[in-house]
């Protein structure tokens, strides 16, 4: 029975003040080391993800202090990798 492999992605959402507002950017891992960003609208990129066949697993909130603090939440995803697809 072959073992299920996995690929990994993370959503980072930042919130920050009237000026820079909610910005979302996601981070899909290769295991070759590469790796593939995207920044768009927090429900957007989400709402892709979902139908792309990621499932959250993890997820964790802080907030940047300092200067302009910000609020940042990261969410950890994992789908299987199909047979034959590229990893």
């Amino acid at each position: 029975m072959p073992r299920t492999k996995w690929e990994y992605c993370e959503l980072e959402i930042t919130i920050g003040g009237p000026l820079s507002g909610i910005q979302a950017q996601t981070t899909i891992f290769r295991s070759n080391g590469e790796y593939t960003e995207n920044r768009g609208r927090y429900g957007m990129l989400l709402a892709q993800l979902g139908e792309e066949g990621w499932e959250v697993v993890a997820a964790s909130a802080r907030i940047e202090t300092g200067l302009g603090s910000k609020h940042k939440i990261n969410y950890l995803l994992k789908r299987p990798i199909q047979e034959g697809q590229k990893e």
